[in-house]
C-alpha cells in the first residue's frame, strides 16, 4: 500500500476502492476480517446472495456482512433492508460512500454497525 502514501492518502484509497470490482471489494473485506480474528463463512457464489455478502463469528456473535461501493451518500433503504435480513443478530454494513447525519443517528445504537471512511481504511490496512 505504499503507492497510497503521501497527501490525501485516505481519499485516494477510498477512490481506489470505489473503482475496483465489487467482488474484489467483498474479498478484501472478508480477508481483513479474517486477519482481525473473525471466523468467516463465504457465500457459495457472489451474485444472488440475497444482500448478504458473507457471515462472520466473533466472540460468540454472528455478524452478517454487506459491502457496498458508493460514490456519494448511502441509501437509507439499503440499510433498512439489511437490518431486516440481519434480524436479531449483528450486521456490518461496510461502504465507500458517505453516511448522512440522520442515517448515522438512526443506526448508531442498532445491531447494524456502519463502517466507512477512516474506519474502513483501518480495517483493510491495519
Amino acid at each position: 500500500m505504499n503507492e497510497f502514501d503521501g497527501d490525501y492518502r485516505e481519499a485516494r484509497i477510498i477512490a481506489y476502492l470505489r473503482k475496483i470490482d465489487p467482488y474484489v471489494f467483498e474479498e478484501l473485506l472478508l480477508e481483513a476480517l479474517l486477519k482481525k480474528g473473525f471466523e468467516v463463512t463465504r457465500n457459495k457464489r457472489y451474485s444472488g446472495d440475497g444482500g448478504i455478502d458473507g457471515k462472520a463469528h466473533f466472540n460468540g456473535h454472528l455478524y452478517y456482512i454487506q459491502a457496498k461501493r458508493y460514490q456519494k451518500y448511502i441509501a437509507l433503504k439499503h440499510l433498512d433492508q439489511f437490518q431486516t435480513k440481519v434480524g436479531k443478530d449483528k450486521g456490518l454494513f461496510v461502504h465507500t460512500g458517505k453516511t448522512g447525519k440522520d442515517t448515522y443517528e438512526k443506526f448508531r445504537h442498532s445491531n447494524v454497525e456502519i463502517i466507512s471512511g477512516k474506519r474502513l481504511i483501518d480495517l483493510l490496512i491495519n
